[in-house]
């Protein structure tokens, strides 16, 4: 069984988001984008990648896999409000202001500094 996230960044005042399959845990996911995804450059090249399977710490085939190149799937990257972004998976991140945010049963749902 997968734990399901969806990442986003800010972009004032719109999200722009993928969904990530697998390890969307703090512990997986959320160490990984506080680790290795920590400028906005990072994020958003990460964002621009599109859905993703399971994410490593870099965005090459050996340690990431995304449904669109590695699985000539349609490219998805959505655009949602932040509102609508608290609440989309198990674990929901969002990377504003230079910091990462998560949302997810443990913090009722609402937005918390992540710490890792």
């Amino acid at each position: 069984m997968s734990t399901h996230a969806k990442v986003g960044i800010d972009e004032g005042g719109s999200i722009r988001a993928i969904y990530i399959h697998s390890d969307g845990y703090v512990a997986g996911v959320g160490d990984t984008l506080k680790c290795f995804y920590n400028t906005e450059d990072k994020v958003e090249e990460l964002i621009e990648m599109g859905d993703c399977s399971h994410l490593g710490e870099s965005l090459d085939e050996e340690e990431s896999c995304f449904y669109h190149r590695d699985r000539g799937e349609s490219l998805k990257i959505s655009t949602i409000s932040e509102a609508d972004l608290v609440k989309c998976e198990e674990y929901n991140y969002l990377f504003k202001g230079g910091t990462w945010y998560i949302s997810c049963d443990d913090s009722d749902y609402k937005w918390v500094k992540l710490c890792t």
